[in-house]
């Protein structure tokens, strides 16, 4: 199970197509400008796959998005467990699966809130940032309502920066040396 973990990197380029379903999902519940350009590449490239489930929504949920979100995460590390040379049951390869899914998720959001807060410091790349942070706001909306402003700095920013990054560092692979050591 290390060699895995150590070959994080190249099992993210077998969730490429599950994280860009998470964007897509990500853009239509936080309510992102449907005609900026990225939210129309998004848009342009997951409606075929979209299609498939008749674009199911619930509200502002992207059910669709989230189903080919699970479907490509599943097929994408299949295939990466399969040429690593891990074998093991069905019931655990699919739920360390999910696992890697959900730290996939947490490892895209710190990124998102890495470019939020280096982009905030440039002002000709405010409509970028603006952007950034509608699409961040579900996630720290919660926050904002418990932490308050500082002037015009949100430290609910910052709380999430580091409540993400505790659950990448520590939390995430706790939970898969949990499940890959279980035998089902």
């Amino acid at each position: 199970m290390p060699v895995l973990l150590a070959n994080y990197p190249l099992m993210f380029v077998f969730m490429l197509p599950a994280i860009i379903f998470f964007l897509r999902f990500l853009v239509q519940y936080s309510g992102c400008n449907y005609y900026h350009r990225f939210s129309q590449f998004l848009f342009i490239v997951t409606k075929p796959f979209n299609k498939l489930f008749n674009n199911m929504s619930a509200g502002d949920i992207s059910v669709a998005s989230l189903l080919n979100m699970l479907l490509s995460a599943e097929l994408g590390l299949c295939v990466f467990f399969y040429l690593s040379g891990w074998i093991g049951s069905l019931i655990q390869l699919f739920i360390l699966n999910l696992v890697f899914l959900a730290w996939g998720i947490v490892e895209v959001l710190i990124i998102l809130l890495i470019v939020t807060a280096v982009l905030s410091w440039i002002p000709k790349l405010i409509g970028i940032n603006y952007y950034l942070l509608t699409m961040l706001k579900p996630l720290i909306a919660p926050f904002d309502r418990f932490i308050p402003r500082i002037g015009v700095i949100s430290l609910s920013f910052l709380a999430v920066f580091l409540l993400m990054t505790f659950v990448d560092q520590y939390a995430m692979p706790a939970v898969f040396r949990f499940f890959s050591k279980i035998q089902f």
